[in-house]
């Protein structure tokens, strides 16, 4: 379902990820584990086309992943959010339903329901009308997962 083949991915001739191959199917749960700078993070964003691979190829059934982004979710690390940002709760994780609203759009009953459904199954929705900013760093990263699950995507990457 998923393959990557021969994934290379350098920072200035610094080599972060070097000749990384696995396939993956459909329902399996997998997590890379590895010390700081080992180039886990490299490796995801490689393989969702975030950063430049120097070689390799990601394909998703057949084709490449970099194609079919929107079957992919992505929960970033902390680090790379501006927590400053006013934004709700709510609207983060209703971000994640603009491919399906369209931009500019209201939302439909149908993406509410959706994001309602995500904030309460991380146990959040209380919270839908706080500023992102202004939670704990597990209740942001529940969130964000909660944007993931709304996203209603083939593959989660985290």
């Amino acid at each position: 379902m998923l393959e990557v083949q021969h994934l290379a991915v350098n920072y200035r001739g610094i080599v972060a990820v070097e000749n990384v191959s696995f396939r993956l199917e459909s329902g399996q749960v997998v997590g890379i584990i590895g010390p700081n700078g080992a180039g886990k993070s490299s490796l995801l964003k490689a393989m969702l086309g975030l950063i430049p691979a120097d070689r390799g190829v990601v394909k998703y059934r057949s084709r490449a992943l970099s194609r079919q982004l929107a079957k992919v979710a992505y929960v970033p690390q902390r680090t790379q959010i501006d927590w400053d940002y006013p934004i709700t709760v709510q609207n983060v994780v209703m971000m994640a339903r603009t491919r399906h609203t369209g931009w500019f759009c209201s939302p439909s009953l149908q993406s509410k329901t959706i994001v309602r459904e995500a904030l309460e199954r991380v146990g959040m929705w209380e919270l839908k009308n706080r500023q992102i900013g202004e939670l704990s760093g597990g209740q942001q990263q529940r969130v964000f997962l909660a944007q993931a699950i709304a996203q209603e995507a083939d593959f989660v990457f985290f």
